[in-house]
């Protein structure tokens, strides 16, 4: 009857690993149906009493510390509509904290993937300026390299020493400058 009456509300039952499930929801709660024992002789710590079977039949969800309905005044058959209304309340329960908790892994991931994103973006902004720095550094020595070129071309030129030899040279030096300079981008015509 159990069964029956668990499928006609659209739910199921599945055994896994050893352990019987009803899965309401989505989701999977653990029960039990066992028969009641009582013990027929004086109890000890250190003697394992015989138990003895009563007839009687328990059924309980979730483990140990689970809700438990037994053969009494009613009987368990009797109880299944409330055992069955419980199971569906408990999974109703379930199914809430399995949402929330989807929603907190979903809102983690956002999290995650915007924190990835900002570092992206500051490891991109810090190569770009990496790149800035460079630029400036070069250009800095080509000014440096140009104004040594111009100062050297003007010595020559006092002095009147220049030969072809010399102006191919500092022909040579300004072409390399111009090259090295990151504001001309001329190609080096030396390779």
């Amino acid at each position: 009857y159990f069964t029956e009456t668990v499928k006609t509300r659209n739910h199921n039952i599945s055994i896994e690993n050893g352990s019987t499930y009803v899965v309401l929801y989505g989701q999977s709660i653990k029960i039990y149906l066992r028969e009641l024992t009582k013990t027929t002789g004086p109890r000890s710590k250190w003697i394992n009493t015989p138990l003895m079977p009563t007839g009687l039949l328990a059924f309980k969800i979730d483990g140990y510390l689970g809700k438990e309905w037994r053969d009494g005044t009613a009987t368990l058959e009797e109880q299944f509509m409330s055992i069955i209304e419980e199971l569906e309340i408990k999974a109703r329960a379930l199914q809430g904290k399995s949402m929330n908790r989807n929603a907190e892994i979903i809102a983690a991931r956002e999290i995650e993937k915007n924190n990835q994103l900002k570092k992206m973006l500051v490891e991109k902004e810090l190569e770009k300026f990496k790149q800035l720095l460079q630029r400036a550094e070069r250009w800095q020595k080509a000014q440096s390299l140009k104004a040594y070129i111009a100062q050297w071309k003007a010595d020559i030129l006092a002095s009147n020493e220049m030969t072809q030899e010399i102006s191919e040279k500092i022909q040579w030096a300004e072409e390399k400058a111009d090259w090295y300079d990151p504001g001309t981008k001329s190609p080096d015509l030396y390779p």
